[in-house]
């Protein structure tokens, strides 16, 4: 895992400044909750950190080197968003394996991860199965870990729900 540096980040939308001079440090291990209230900027900040868009001013860092401009799918970030965007004709254990595959891991190493990310939030059996085959509370645990299976520096969440809050910040603790 690594550090999250922001500082002084600002993002505009037209005439609507999302973000104006954030700055804020996520500390390796630690574990965090932005709150707000709607349009407040959270997720535009996440989306920052996360790559998903770039800001228009300020440095973001990981683990101190410098990523405001590096595409998503090198930053090893992993995101949740509220509504999920899962491939229901793939496996469990295929979701949680598309972004170490998109980055090009090599099949045993993605197999190795795809098992020790399943084990860790207990649905190591599970990973045959379709999405539409888990629980609410099962699926909310493998939709964090599938998303943020490529990333080991932290996890950006936006879930409302309190139990994969939890989990999240356990699962980070725990690596």
């Amino acid at each position: 895992m690594a550090g999250v540096q922001v500082s002084n980040v600002s993002r505009s939308f037209g005439a609507h400044k999302a973000l104006d001079d954030v700055s804020i440090d996520f500390a390796d291990g630690g574990f965090y909750a932005l709150l707000g209230p709607s349009g407040s900027g959270k997720t535009t900040l996440l989306r920052q950190i996360a790559g998903f868009d770039f800001p228009d001013s300020g440095r973001i860092s990981i683990g101190g080197e410098s990523v405001e401009r590096v595409p998503v799918e090198k930053r090893r970030i992993g995101m949740v968003f509220q509504n999920y965007a899962l491939f229901p004709n793939m496996s469990v254990a295929d979701n949680v394996a598309f972004g170490l595959s998109v980055r090009g891991e090599a099949k045993a190493v993605i197999a190795a991860e795809v098992q020790r990310a399943l084990d860790l939030v207990q649905l190591g059996t599970l990973g045959g199965r379709r999405p539409h085959q888990l629980s609410g509370a099962s699926a909310s645990g493998w939709r964090w870990r599938g998303r943020s299976s490529p990333s080991r520096a932290c996890c950006c969440s936006t879930s409302r729900s309190a139990r994969s809050t939890r989990r999240c910040a356990s699962t980070c603790r725990s690596n």
